[in-house]
């Protein structure tokens, strides 16, 4: 018994079987089903609402991060703000990032500088890095934070001018407070989406 195969369609089969194996594979890899998933962090414009919450004031965005439409797990901008009291106006950059897990943020941030004189302050709780530094640069003071908590580490800096008949202490002391509620909101907020 003699069996004719028509190659024609055996060809079509093989060659559309292949093709929906490839699509299937490519979907496969785009969605990554199996691998890290990326921790999502916040962006300034995340951050602004809140932060007028926790410390009043006015808080904008000054400069949103461009490469965040391609990556949820990082952002680098910068907020305005001016103190309640308007004493203080200046502005804070913004670093976060999210790592794959607590370990790797720690050591992340445990890498980081710390930009200036670091403080002698206690680390903050449910930190498992939390350093603050300042520094004087002629009328302006700045204060920094590193800090990492869970799948997240940050780098906070903030700015601003020494107001008339202030000190840098008061503004290390004020931005020691901001930049305690900031990271606090980095840290903890969630997706909104």
């Amino acid at each position: 018994m003699d069996v004719v195969v028509n190659t024609k369609r055996l060809s079509a089969f093989v060659g559309f079987g292949t093709l929906a194996v490839i699509v299937v594979a490519v979907a496969v890899w785009q969605l990554n089903p199996f691998g890290d998933k990326q921790t999502w962090v916040p962006t300034c414009s995340d951050l602004s609402a809140p932060m007028q919450s926790a410390v009043g004031g006015a808080w904008a965005v000054g400069k949103d991060d461009p490469s965040r439409k391609v990556n949820d797990s990082s952002t680098l901008c910068e907020l305005a703000f001016t103190s309640s009291d308007q004493r203080f106006i200046g502005t804070v950059q913004v670093f976060l990032s999210g790592a794959g897990d607590d370990d790797a943020a720690r050591r992340e941030a445990d890498g980081y500088p710390c930009d200036g004189v670091q403080s002698a302050s206690a680390p903050a709780d449910g930190y498992s890095v939390y350093r603050s530094c300042g520094r004087t640069l002629g009328g302006r003071h700045n204060v920094s934070v590193v800090a990492a908590q869970d799948q997240r580490w940050l780098s906070l800096t903030l700015s601003t001018s020494i107001p008339a008949g202030g000190t840098p202490s008061d503004v290390s002391a004020f931005g020691q407070d901001t930049l305690s509620a900031l990271a606090h909101q980095c840290v903890t907020l969630s997706d909104s989406k």
